[in-house]
Parts: structure tokens; sequence; C-alpha cells
């Protein structure tokens, strides 16, 4: 349960570090016009870490 109670926390600040990055590329701040590569990318990080956090604390391990 404390594992399960740290990945989500984990997985939180990382999906929220990785939107804010992309926000703040897509708005120009960065000084870069164009933050849809940046977008994908991030989007497929999140994924990649929601699916572990999925394998490491809810998937039934034989």
């Amino acid at each position: 349960m404390v594992q399960l109670i740290i990945a989500v926390s984990g997985l939180s600040l990382v999906v929220l570090l990785v939107v804010g990055l992309s926000r703040s590329i897509s708005t120009g701040s960065a000084g870069i016009k164009d933050g849809l590569p940046f977008a994908i990318i991030a989007v497929i990080v999140a994924g990649m870490v929601a699916y572990d956090v999925w394998d490491e604390c809810l998937r039934k391990k034989r």
C-alpha cells in the first residue's frame, strides 16, 4: 500500500513537471515558437511513467 501511495505521488509530480515544461515551451517562454513536438514527447513520457506505475504496483505478479 505504501508503494502505491509513493508511486502515485511520484507519477503526479512527474506529470506536473512535464506538463509545466510543455506549456512553457508551447507559449514561447523558452524562445521556441512551436511546442507541438515536445508536447507529443511529453504525452509519451507520461504514458510510459503511468505504465511503469501500473506494472510495478497494480499488475498481478505470477
